[in-house]
């Protein structure tokens, strides 16, 4: 019988997260929980006051899920607290904001399958801005919570997309070993 995982990926956009959420959802046979898709509504309109929270809130009871985001700001360490793994990407800014132009490109005027519905993919100078200064003003949040995790959770740091495939690889040994 597979072992429980409950895996948090994290870090700026344009990082590589869904990508790596998707393969690991497959490979591992895990639901996929997007944080987007529970905190935008359509139009990436904020939701009601305590929505966001509820709804992550029941995301995080399941014993099994890969969930991808951050919202540290608004969650605190609700979801890292219940990760039994936690990926974070710690990968160069121009490399992020080439993910988020090439995504802009390739997706302009679509909704992707990681986004909430009705929010189809925009050109958003501000959110570029974001983007460039995540290092700045999200990272210690999360380095912080990474660095307060409890003794039973295993947490990874990447700092280049390929490294998710070691990563990918370790996750399935174990989740699929034999607990003997």
């Amino acid at each position: 019988m597979p072992q429980d995982m409950r895996i948090w990926i994290t870090g700026c956009s344009g990082s590589g997260k869904s990508t790596l959420t998707r393969k690991l959802g497959a490979m591992l046979d895990l639901p996929m929980i997007h944080l987007d898709q529970l905190y935008f509504e359509p139009d990436w309109r904020d939701p009601p006051d305590g929505q966001f929270e509820a709804r992550a809130q029941q995301a995080v009871s399941g014993a099994n899920w890969i969930i991808d985001g951050g919202f540290t700001g608004r969650l605190g360490n609700l979801v890292p607290s219940h990760a039994t793994h936690i990926i974070y990407f710690d990968i160069p800014r121009l490399h992020c904001m080439y993910g988020v132009i090439k995504r802009v490109a390739t997706t302009y005027g679509q909704v992707r399958p990681d986004a909430a519905p009705g929010c189809p993919e925009r050109f958003d100078i501000g959110f570029f801005g974001w983007v460039w200064h995540y290092k700045r003003d999200i990272n210690p949040a999360i380095e912080a919570l990474i660095a307060a995790i409890q003794p039973e959770q295993t947490a990874y740091t990447l700092h280049k997309r390929k490294e998710g495939d070691a990563i990918c690889a370790t996750l399935h040994a174990i989740r699929f070993s034999d607990r003997a």
